[in-house]
């Protein structure tokens, strides 16, 4: 309908009573073979009030004295709903360049999986693990708040260096593929158990110990007001990898996703539609195939300045990719006309789902009774954003800034009959479904195990998790090899790992020279100074706590004798009977 063809319109007191029912013209993609068949008794469209066109800054660089806030502030402020358009929304053109940088694909074209892994787990973020580990074991080991058995096992303690870490790294992500109740099984004899692997990489003494001392920050120079001191170095250096290796294309998304965590921690978050309902929220943003690009843990809203979270969310995350073009894709957490308007201004679109609670809504469309098939869908008066509601099993709202309120899809499925759906709804269900691949492919073979620190649960999660499905996606969109799947990636770089950085340099054992054959009853002597231990004969009757034999408790017998070749404490007693 041109209103400026009508009469009636001229009248500044005239406003037309609101209803809803089939519109008439009606027009959909003429590309579309079967337009013409749209069950037009399925579509109701809002007949909108009138409206003044709204006195807002323009947005398109002629006003530079108004800021991005009050422009944007501007338009909500005068936001209009009308009759939907035949055409969508204005889109500005993609004008960046997507893909893996030009030297990589050159130099990766015949690489390996451990080739693509190594650009995003690279050489600087090893040497951090290194030396932020060793850093902590010695600030372990000299501190007075810890008291440290004579015994324990932690006096072994020996710095480790970047091939060791690589081989600590290379089992955790082994320990995903095979799974055993628990850490110490993969080192047992046991015939159910015996798995040669683990014994030949590295002790299992010394492999606790890593795990025990993994750090990424230095302690002592955490701001205490930060929650994320000890891991947010590292994730910055992921990040930044992430981006420096490959540029997204035109679809881009943004989710939240969950590691598991159960212990005590201030920013924990439940989600109950999540598998893991407990845990560290992370907010992603991927591209359309499942690449993660950015990240931000939630910490908390202490962490934020402003009070709808979501929609900073999404511009600190897309930050360095708005201005060129894109089309942003979000659930309903996240949609909402404020921030369409702020990504109008930045030349990016928006398709996500909606709430119909979200302000700035047209109330003709959130009060609108539907049965199932039918549609709604109205306009702003400014042409920018479309939206969308659409009744299935229940009511489905869509906000877009791409696609007009009047276009409909029809879609086949296996299970269901051709439907005629809001082609705002279909592109959704695409340019969505990436953080979901990205999550799927981590579970296959996760590393993650129950741990008493968050930190390292997230650290083997980008380690084992987002790096590795990062690494996936671009072995096989740029490889000239033939494609592989998640797990067999995984065990290429696993096995190429361990084979690159060896286990030459492995000296777990106090011994030097070959093993003698005949034991020997021998002084643990160290430093020129004798060293006792419990007797293991006698530890193995009397237990640590000791029996209560006439009336007296009696403990295992403390010597200073250990068999040359068991390198066990032995009294003569249980020695002889070990040995006969």
């Amino acid at each position: 309908m041109d209103y400026s063809s009508d009469d009636s319109m001229d009248d500044p007191d005239y406003e037309p009573e609101i209803s809803i029912g089939p519109y008439d013209n009606l027009s959909t993609d003429s590309d579309s073979d079967s337009s013409s068949n749209i069950p037009l008794s399925r579509l109701r469209f809002s007949i909108p009030r009138r409206a003044d066109s709204p006195n807002i800054p323009s947005s398109s660089g002629a006003t530079s004295q108004y800021t991005e806030d009050e422009i944007v502030k501007n338009l909500i402020e005068n936001v209009k709903w009308g009759m939907p358009r035949d055409n969508p929304p204005k889109s500005d053109e993609f004008t960046d360049v997507e893909g893996l940088k030009d030297i990589y694909q050159q130099m990766w074209a015949m690489g390996d999986p451990l080739d693509f892994y190594e650009l995003l787990l690279t050489r600087d973020i090893v040497d951090v693990l290194v030396d932020q580990t060793n850093l902590y074991a010695t600030q372990y080991l000299v501190s007075e708040e810890v008291d440290i058995s004579a015994h324990s096992r932690t006096h072994s303690w020996r710095p480790v260096d970047a091939p060791e870490m690589y081989r600590f790294l290379a089992l955790i992500g082994w320990m995903g593929l095979v799974k055993l109740p628990n850490i110490r099984d993969y080192w047992r004899k046991h015939r159910l158990y015996g798995l040669p692997l683990a014994r030949k990489i590295m002790a299992r003494n010394r492999f606790e110990l890593i795990l025990k001392f993994l750090h990424c920050s230095d302690n002592e120079q955490a701001p205490k007001d930060d929650r994320l001191a000890k891991i947010q170095n590292v994730l910055d250096m992921f990040i930044r990898n992430y981006q420096l290796v490959y540029t997204p294309g035109q679809k881009i998304c943004i989710d939240e996703s969950l590691i598991p965590w159960r212990g005590r921690l201030l920013f924990r978050q439940y989600i109950p539609n999540k598998r893991h309902k407990y845990g560290i929220k992370l907010f992603k943003l991927c591209t359309d195939k499942g690449f993660t690009w950015n990240i931000i843990i939630y910490c908390g809203k202490s962490k934020t300045d402003q009070k709808d979270v979501s929609e900073k969310v999404c511009m600190d995350l897309a930050q360095k990719l708005l201005d060129h073009g894109r089309i942003l894709y979000t659930d309903n957490y996240y949609t909402s006309v404020p921030l369409a308007y702020r990504l109008i201004h930045r030349k990016t679109g928006l398709v996500g789902t909606l709430r119909l609670s979200r302000k700035h809504l047209p109330k003709e469309l959130v009060t609108a009774n539907l049965k199932k098939g039918e549609v709604i869908g109205m306009e702003s008066i400014d042409g920018k954003i479309a939206v969308n509601k659409w009744r299935d099993r229940r009511n489905v709202a869509t906000l877009s800034t791409a696609h007009s309120a009047k276009k409909l899809v029809k879609v086949k499925t296996k299970r269901r009959p051709e439907v005629w759906k809001p082609e705002s709804i279909v592109d959704y269900n695409s340019g969505k479904s990436s953080i979901d691949v990205s999550d799927q492919m981590a579970s296959y073979g996760s590393a993650l195990r129950r741990c008493t620190k968050w930190y390292r649960k997230l650290l083997i999660e980008l380690v084992w998790g987002t790096s590795l499905v990062n690494a996936h996606f671009l072995y096989n969109k740029y490889t000239r090899k033939p494609q592989i799947s998640i797990t067999t990636f995984r065990e290429e770089v696993i096995d190429a790992m361990l084979t690159k950085y060896g286990n030459d340099t492995r000296d777990d054992s106090p011994r030097s020279g070959p093993r003698p054959k005949t034991h020997l009853m021998i002084d643990n002597v160290s430093n020129n100074k004798k060293r006792r231990g419990r007797c293991k004969g006698c530890y193995a009757i009397y237990g640590n706590k000791g029996l209560i034999v006439g009336g007296k408790r009696k403990l295992a017998r403390q010597v200073s004798t250990i068999c040359n070749v068991c390198r066990h404490f032995y009294c003569r007693t249980c020695f002889n009977e070990a040995h006969k």
